[in-house]
């Protein structure tokens, strides 16, 4: 192991002495006198060892792996879980979850191919172990006593292009540390064979003996391959446009615009009254919501704002009771689009401004004030709820009951196939309404009586008249005059840019041109 990981052993070694006996506490351990407990000693592996943490925590998205090889160097010593060293990005991990490979130690591969100790092997490991002075251009040796080795053992290793001469090893400055003498000694290389450099030492010349087997590999040469970091100027192409707290919005002129238009509607449609509070009461959260709207082509139409109300903080039964509304089916809008189209008619499109706040709530809803809107003369005062609010359980459902009684009251009929289409047939005046919660399209004979209806419906609701259908629940809408073009270009656009695939080729059939097809 390389001496910049020597901390994790001696952290690893004290760790495993805590928790052993020791005849100084009458073979008890100093984890058993501290804690009054037993050590867990299942929980013990190799150091070094190979490990697979579970690195599920540390993804940035569930493509990633969920595990990579590490080496285990130690435990946590805040946690019970294992610390598991990714020797190629040098990150510490700890983790609870590793399975562990006790028969492969990652650092000690470099050294398998050493040879067994003789008298020569001992020489070079003196000369490693010992620091010995020397300049970095000469490969200095150190040769123990002469009781250790025999007569012609080598003192160190020599380039095998020089085997035939004779060398001197130079008597090296003697270390301070050092109480081995160190001799001037001579020896014929001729005679002796190389011995095999270590991989430690540097300035040894790489292994040029034969084999019968020879591998060609990149490190041989130095040819490294280079990191490659994909998908990083994709992630950073399209800056993220919509804020994620309300401090970051209000120092924005546009957000902090939308918040104010959105805090006046609240205020004009009568959505609340400032009340005290009260302790018996269920007091429920609101936050600002950021949504930046499209066009079809893609490009930015306008920011909203809006408040929602945390409606998880709901009691069932107190707050609220029924939840469900229902939406217009897309067989409806199909069968109805086509029927336009067969007759010819117009298609007219609306949408409802703040359609949730038009609910009416039957129950007692008490809410906190606005984050960025509280009222200066009555900071602990609450919202006692008297419209419906984006967030509520019962939201839609009220603003459908709403809408379902003028409609009713204007003569139109539900249908019972599908609750959110309705009809008004009036003698020869025939007008379908599809309702898609705030989204509302409007199709007839009529394009007086149509009109007619939107203003009565404007009277009744805040409206904004989109013209004729564009754009409809993510379908884009094109009039022709043999019928109409759906498409979703801007879903496709978006799943393109999610998936970064904006700069892939395109295939007109992802299939063979021309494949051969077998019974």
């Amino acid at each position: 192991m390389p001496l910049s990981y020597w901390p994790f052993a001696f952290s690893t070694a004290v760790y495993l002495i805590n928790r052993l006996p020791t005849p100084t506490l009458n073979h008890l351990s100093p984890y058993f006198k501290l804690f009054g407990t037993f050590p867990n000693y299942s929980k013990l592996r190799s150091f070094g060892c190979l490990c697979y943490p579970w690195l599920r925590p540390y993804t940035s998205h569930k493509l990633e792996s969920r595990s990579s090889p590490c080496v285990f160097v130690g435990y946590s010593p805040t946690q019970s879980a294992y610390l598991c060293l990714d020797t190629s990005t040098a990150h510490l991990y700890t983790s609870r979850h590793v399975r562990f490979v006790e028969s492969i130690f990652p650092f000690v591969t470099s050294h398998t191919s050493l040879p067994r100790a003789t008298s020569s092997t001992i020489s070079e490991w003196c000369s490693i172990t010992l620091p010995v002075m020397a300049t970095p251009s000469v490969n200095v040796g150190f040769a123990p006593p002469s009781s250790l080795l025999t007569p012609t053992a080598p003192s160190q290793s020599q380039d095998p292009s020089q085997n035939n001469t004779t060398c001197a090893t130079p008597t090296p400055e003697p270390d301070s540390h050092s109480s081995v003498p160190v001799p001037e000694t001579k020896c014929d290389c001729a005679n002796n064979p190389p011995l095999p450099p270590t991989q430690n030492d540097p300035n040894q010349p790489p292994d040029l003996s034969p084999s019968p087997h020879v591998i060609v590999t990149r490190s041989k040469h130095n040819i490294h391959k280079p990191i490659q970091k994909l998908n990083l100027t994709a992630q950073l192409q399209q800056p993220t446009l919509e804020p994620t707290t309300v401090t970051q919005a209000l120092k924005d002129p546009k957000w902090r615009q939308a918040m104010s238009a959105e805090f006046d509607a609240l205020l004009r449609n009568g959505t609340w009254d400032l009340v005290p509070s009260h302790p018996t009461q269920n007091l429920v959260g609101c936050k600002w919501i950021f949504r930046t709207k499209y066009l079809p082509n893609g490009s930015i139409d306008r920011y909203k704002a809006r408040l929602v109300a945390k409606g998880f903080h709901q009691r069932p039964g107190i707050d609220y009771s029924e939840t469900f509304s229902p939406v217009i089916k897309p067989t409806t809008v199909r069968l109805v689009l086509s029927l336009a189209v067969s007759q010819g008619w117009s298609l007219r499109q609306l949408d409802v401004n703040n359609a949730f706040l038009q609910g009416t709530l039957t129950e007692d809803v008490f809410m906190s004030q606005p984050p960025g809107f509280i009222d200066r003369d009555h900071p602990h005062h609450v919202c006692k709820l008297r419209k419906t609010i984006y967030g509520l359980k019962q939201a839609p459902r009220a603003w459908y009951h709403e809408l379902r009684q003028f409609l009713l009251q204007f003569g139109f009929i539900n249908s019972i196939a599908d609750t959110s289409l309705f009809i008004f047939n009036n003698h020869d005046t025939i007008l379908y309404l599809l309702v898609y919660v705030d989204d509302i399209i409007i199709i007839g004979n009529n394009v007086e009586a149509a009109q007619t209806f939107i203003q009565q419906l404007s009277q009744r609701f805040s409206l904004k008249d989109l013209g004729p259908l564009i754009y409809f629940l993510g379908v884009e809408v094109t009039s022709h005059t043999n019928g109409l073009f759906l498409s979703q270009r801007k879903y496709i656009a978006d799943l393109l840019n999610r998936t970064h695939m904006t700069e892939a080729k395109p295939a007109p059939t992802p299939l063979a041109t021309s494949p051969i097809l077998t019974l």
